[in-house]
């Protein structure tokens, strides 16, 4: 009988080359058994580690696989990426 399951990441670590003005962006962070207990994006030359009140809004959402993702932002909006959430913009979930 087989015994597969789902893995989950302990730690996690990925970077691209990125596109247009994004840079190099870099995604780091590690789990627990409660779900991410830490969370770093670098991106746009800029650093964001997740707030403990990101962290708790993560518990019991465990990463097994990561897509990352470019949105340049709305004109008509006069949003860009930096101006919206980190983690909206990285699109990791």
């Amino acid at each position: 009988m087989s015994k597969e399951g789902i893995l989950v990441f302990s730690e996690f670590s990925i970077s691209s080359q990125g596109i247009g003005s994004s840079g190099l962006i870099k995604v780091s962070g590690s789990q627990t058994s409660s779900g991410i207990s830490q969370l770093k994006v670098s991106v746009f030359d800029r650093e964001f580690v997740a707030s403990d009140a990101i962290i708790k809004e993560l518990q019991n959402f465990f990463a097994n696989g990561i897509l990352l993702s470019y949105e340049h932002g709305y004109k008509v909006t006069g949003k860009s990426p930096t101006q919206r959430s980190w983690y909206r913009t990285t699109n990791l979930w």
